[in-house]
């Protein structure tokens, strides 16, 4: 009998344990959660950004390959007409 009585107080002492517990875990997640809300938005925010840098850094890169090419070619162009003049006045 008396080991029965036990086995019951150890089961309600369990119980009442893991309700404190539960209860904690409850109050934490409470606290926490809107901490993790204010994180989530700043990390959203920062993902954003980067897309829209990324997104500027692209086209910028695109264009300044552009006027090198252009850059680039008339160089060419004007070696060739120096080379031309150079040849023609000898």
């Amino acid at each position: 009998m008396w080991r029965c009585n036990f086995i019951a107080c150890s089961c309600v002492q369990d119980a009442a344990a893991n309700n404190k517990e539960k209860t904690k875990l409850r109050m934490e997640i409470r606290w926490l959660r809107p901490q993790l809300d204010a994180h989530r938005g700043r990390l959203k925010e920062a993902m954003d950004e980067m897309k829209t840098m990324d997104a500027k850094y692209q086209e910028a890169s695109t264009k300044l390959k552009k006027e090198l090419s252009q850059n680039a070619r008339e160089v060419l162009r004007l070696r060739g007409m120096l080379k031309e003049l150079q040849s023609a006045s000898n």
